[in-house]
């Protein structure tokens, strides 16, 4: 069945049900699909950070959880 075809399928059925409940929770779930399908770009000076990440990953620039949380605890005091 072609998109076109499902679309058409699932209009006529719509037109059929009188059920407010069943028709509110339809159009949330319409919603809640259409704010999923946006796609957030990102900037060019947020593609270029992600780069360099990439970057410092493949020159084994990382730290383990343990380390990243006591290099963070250890640099909060500070502020």
């Amino acid at each position: 069945m072609s998109t076109a075809e499902l679309k058409n399928q699932i209009i006529e059925k719509l037109e059929h049900i009188n059920d407010e409940t069943i028709l509110n929770d339809i159009y949330k779930l319409i919603q809640l699909e259409s704010e999923i399908a946006t796609v957030y770009q990102l900037s060019n000076d947020e593609n270029e950070a992600v780069e360099m990440a990439f970057q410092d990953i493949d020159a084994g620039k990382t730290y383990s959880s343990t380390e990243a949380n006591s290099t963070m605890k250890s640099r909060l005091i500070y502020l």
